[in-house]
């Protein structure tokens, strides 16, 4: 079993520090979390976290920027991507709902979920269509191979800060909640 903050640390280093504006942690599922979840959403200020879905076992969170997903619903070329995969309402809490909804009963992610977290819409629309695969990193790439190895990278540097913070002693929970 893995401490909340550590697999926050881990796998959402990069919204954490405002690089990507969604991440997804699959978590185990305790009775403790949703404690855990509701602590650290009244302390967080622009990093919120939603339960996707759970099992008796799992669960999946989405640690997400405020900011950067409101910003992702009123871009034209993002909203018109959302809207077509039923996204209607610019309002984020309620797009959120639709998210969640669509796993919860359909049991299936929702392949647009890449949008969320911050993939490009070339490469989402290529998974979804089966394109061919040019690169596999965080995600599978389908265009601009370059700017997605440079974007790991980033991600990978998001990741090894946050880990030093944490070694030179500073201590997690201060680490995630005011990133």
């Amino acid at each position: 079993m893995h401490n909340f903050y550590d697999l926050l640390l881990t796998h959402g280093a990069p919204t954490l520090l405002g690089v990507k504006p969604a991440s997804l942690i699959s978590i185990d599922y305790t009775n403790t979390l949703l404690l855990e979840v509701e602590s650290y959403n009244s302390i967080a200020s622009n990093k919120k976290i939603i339960l996707l879905t759970k099992n008796e076992r799992k669960a999946i969170i989405m640690l997400y920027d405020v900011i950067a997903l409101k910003k992702m619903f009123v871009k034209r070329k993002t909203q018109k991507q959302f809207l077509k995969f039923g996204y209607k309402t610019k309002d984020l809490s309620k797009n959120l709902e639709i998210l969640k909804n669509k796993i919860t009963n359909t049991h299936i992610f929702p392949h647009e979920i890449g949008l969320f977290l911050g993939y490009p819409i070339t490469d989402v629309l290529g998974f979804i269509n089966k394109k061919e695969c040019k690169y596999v990193g965080y995600w599978k790439v389908y265009a601009n191979v370059k700017h997605a190895i440079n974007t790991f990278k980033l991600y990978d540097i998001c990741r090894c800060s946050l880990a030093n913070n944490v070694i030179n002693n500073v201590f997690k929970e201060e680490v995630v909640k005011y990133a």
